[in-house]
């Protein structure tokens, strides 16, 4: 099996588990969904326009990237299982506390052992990850801006948003855990 197939099926996987996500994952909280409903919209909305973007954008032909396919393909299938290690680590760090909607849930305590000891949102640096292989796999560096500006903006507002519910809900036990992590990149941001 060529290493594009492998990449295609990696990719698909990548889908269908966040549509799993997506689904099953959610808080059944009436109050937390309705708070959480732009950020929700936003994000998936900013996923579309970029997926869109990128594929419209691949085929300009001064964007190539001047790599064999080969070489593309390995290093985005590298990224792609990376970042998929990096966010179902976070969920199931995260075990029950973890939902595709932000939500404080009863009972809810801060998580910051792990991976979540020095990232806030390390499941958002895992999505982050793997969307920068499917862009990256598109072999054109106008097609991969195009599909991670949007994505990273709607990130970025989610996890503003995010981070407001979890201060408002946890309090200074939130406080100080953001002094001492950073969001998404270790020791850098």
């Amino acid at each position: 099996m060529s290493l594009s197939k492998i990449l295609t099926i990696a990719t698909l996987l990548f889908v269908a588990s966040e549509m799993v996500l997506a689904f099953f994952k959610r808080s059944r909280i009436q109050t937390a969904i309705s708070a959480d409903r732009a950020s929700q919209i936003i994000l998936w909305t900013s996923i579309a326009a970029g997926v869109y973007l990128a594929m419209v954008c691949r085929q300009i032909p001064f964007g190539k990237l001047n790599i064999s396919y080969d070489g593309v393909a390995g290093m985005a299938l590298a990224l792609l299982l990376t970042g998929l290690v990096i966010r179902w680590t976070a969920i199931l760090t995260l075990g029950r506390f973890f939902t595709s909607n932000i939500s404080i849930q009863t009972g809810h305590r801060l998580v910051d052992s792990g991976i979540y000891k020095h990232l806030r949102h390390p499941s958002y640096s895992g999505l982050l990850l793997a969307f920068l292989a499917i862009g990256l796999a598109h072999d054109n560096w106008i097609s991969l801006a195009a599909l991670m500006v949007p994505i990273t903006a709607g990130l970025l507002y989610r996890i503003a948003k995010e981070e407001q519910v979890l201060r408002a809900g946890l309090g200074a036990v939130y406080d100080d855990y953001c002094r001492r992590t950073k969001r998404l990149v270790p020791f850098i941001y």
